[in-house]
């Protein structure tokens, strides 16, 4: 689905027909920059890794069962070398069930660790996210 696009004065980006039935206050504004950066990566994993206390290495702290290495088996050096980090840092919205429909996935603001969950338990995401992409309209 296409959707126009309105320009704001400070230069953010808001879906027309979204302002036009909610207002701005639900649509999160997006630069030029931020809208393109969302497209190729989510930018809350990208270029992230946690270590925990029992120093495993995640792709944030809230993730707990996505560790990708282990800092007492090997060196974080080996970790990276090993690339099992990438997938987490090019992960986007257009890959989580749900988000890849929607037009307004490149303006969201959801914490990746969500996103990972609402693999596992798609009906999450109608508890977070109150818009519907099929119907193009705000559920609440």
């Amino acid at each position: 689905a296409s959707e126009r696009l309105q320009v704001q004065p400070d230069g953010g980006v808001a879906p027309a027909a979204a302002l036009a039935t909610i207002g701005p206050g639900r649509v999160q504004k997006v630069g030029a920059e931020q809208f393109f950066t969302r497209r190729d990566r989510n930018p809350c994993l990208n270029g992230t890794i946690a270590v925990a206390a029992d120093l495993s290495v995640r792709p944030c702290p809230m993730i707990e069962d996505r560790a990708f290495g282990h800092l007492g088996l090997a060196p974080l050096r080996t970790v990276f070398q090993q690339r099992r980090h990438e997938k987490y840092w090019q992960l986007t919205k257009s890959e989580i069930p749900g988000c890849s429909a929607c037009e307004l996935r490149y303006g969201c603001a959801d914490c990746a660790a969500v996103d990972l969950a609402k693999r596992r338990q798609p009906a999450l995401h109608a508890a977070i996210c109150s818009y519907d992409p099929a119907r193009a309209e705000w559920r609440t």
